[in-house]
C-alpha cells in the first residue's frame, strides 16, 4: 500500500536512514560516527546530519531540524530499526518498515545513502580536508542537490518552498575573507582588517 501512495508536496512520503563511520579515523570534529540521510520523494529534497550516536533522541533531533518549525512529515519508510521506529512513534508519525530481503523496499534509502556518501567523498578529495569534515560535506552536498535544477526539471528547493534559491554557490573548502562575530573581534587589534581568511564549509541553515 505505502508503494502505492502518490506524494504531491513536501513531507507526504518520504525515506530515512542511518550510515556508520567505519572507525574512528573518520569520526566526525565533534565526535559524529553516525549520519542520517532523509530523502522526500515528492520533491527530492535530500538532507543529512551527522550524529553521535544512532539512538532516538540524536535522531528525533535530526528529523526535527530537517522538517523545520512549518512544514509537516505525514509519512516515513525506513528498515524498521528500532531507534527509527522509536523516533517516528514519539514523533507521531505514521512509520513504514522494509521487508527484509525485499530490494524494492530498500532500494530508495540505500541510494540515498550512497549518493550523498559518493558526494561527500568527492567534496573531501576536491578540497583536500581530512575525513573528520565529513559531517560539514555531507551538508553541503545535499545543499547543492536541493538547490539545482536537473536536466529541466524545477530544484527541490523550489518544490518545497515555491521560489529559486538565488545565492551564490561557494565551492566547498574555498579560501575566503569574512568578517568574524563580534565575541571574536574583541580579541583583535583595532588596526587589522575587518575582514579575516578562513575555509568555507557550508551555508548556515535554519531548521528546515
Amino acid at each position: 500500500e505505502w508503494m502505492e501512495l502518490k506524494p504531491k508536496k513536501f513531507g507526504d512520503k518520504s525515506t530515512c536512514d542511518h550510515f556508520i563511520a567505519q572507525n574512528e579515523i573518520s569520526n566526525g570534529l565533534k565526535g559524529e560516527h553516525v549520519g542520517l540521510v532523509f530523502r522526500d520523494r515528492a520533491t527530492n529534497w535530500v538532507d543529512a546530519r551527522g550524529q553521535r550516536g544512532k539512538d532516538t533522541t540524536y535522531t528525533k533531533n535530526s528529523i526535527v531540524d530537517i522538517r523545520g518549525p512549518t512544514d509537516e512529515i505525514k509519512y516515513m519508510h525506513t528498515d524498521g530499526s528500532k531507534e527509527l521506529k522509536r523516533t517516528f512513534e514519539e514523533l507521531g508519525i505514521p512509520h513504514c518498515k522494509s521487508v527484509p530481503g525485499d530490494s524494492r523496499n530498500n532500494s530508495r534509502a540505500e541510494r540515498s545513502v550512497r549518493h550523498v556518501l559518493e558526494g561527500a567523498r568527492s567534496l573531501l578529495l576536491q578540497s583536500g580536508l581530512p575525513l573528520q569534515f565529513w559531517t560539514f560535506a555531507v551538508r553541503y552536498f545535499c545543499f547543492c542537490c536541493n538547490v539545482r535544477e536537473w536536466k529541466g526539471k524545477e530544484s527541490a528547493y523550489y518544490l518545497r518552498f515555491g521560489e529559486p534559491w538565488m545565492g551564490e554557490l561557494i565551492p566547498f573548502g574555498a579560501l575566503i575573507d569574512f568578517k568574524p562575530s563580534k565575541i571574536n573581534e574583541m580579541d583583535r587589534a583595532k588596526a587589522d582588517s575587518n575582514a579575516i581568511a578562513g575555509i568555507f564549509l557550508g551555508y548556515v541553515q535554519d531548521p528546515g
